[in-house]
């Protein structure tokens, strides 16, 4: 296979690997915490919200094109129904962590490679990531008149992103530091 074949089969399998990854967080929050969401666009804990950031910083625009395409399988039936919906939702949700990340690659310094990567910057990517999608995703909902009109869901999704990604990164590093301390007592 020739080198340009073979980075667009990369690119289609990190694509095809965000969306599906996507998809099973999205159920998986839809099981978990159907309970914490304030309408159908806005949970208190949403978890999908960290794989933004993780496809963003791993992937760049694969992990962009990635989640919209996660983001699209999992529009609600009306909303696929709505070509304003059906464009504008999954769009937000791949371009939201890609300026935040943009942003924080510019201003602070991030290497593509993510060296020198700091608990603060992941912090500040996660709380940046969930602010633009607030605001993107509920911009997308007033544009396509869907937008339940409250203060309190703007909040919702602000807070469930950055919750939903404190806690898969939090998670994941304890997973991570397992193998370690099991290697150090072992010594």
């Amino acid at each position: 296979m020739t080198l340009p074949l073979k980075s667009i089969g990369q690119q289609v399998l990190i694509i095809a690997g965000v969306a599906t990854i996507w998809v099973l967080f999205f159920r998986l929050n839809d099981l978990l915490f159907s309970g914490v969401a304030h309408s159908e666009w806005a949970h208190w804990i949403f978890i999908p919200a960290a794989i933004r950031v993780i496809a963003l910083l791993l992937f760049d625009g694969a992990g962009v094109a990635g989640l919209v395409l996660g983001a699209y399988f999992t529009l609600r039936p009306g909303d696929a129904d709505h070509v304003q919906s059906a464009i504008l939702l999954p769009l937000s949700s791949g371009l939201a962590p890609w300026i935040a990340v943009c942003m924080w690659r510019r201003t602070f310094g991030i290497e593509r490679n993510l060296a020198g990567l700091r608990p603060r910057d992941i912090a500040a990517l996660s709380i940046g990531c969930a602010v633009v999608n607030s605001v993107l995703l509920n911009l997308c909902l007033t544009l396509s008149g869907e937008m339940p009109g409250d203060v309190e869901q703007i909040a919702t999704v602000a807070v469930g992103d950055a919750l939903g990604t404190a806690l898969v990164l939090s998670l994941m590093s304890l997973l991570l530091a397992m193998p370690a301390r099991s290697v150090r007592t072992r010594r």
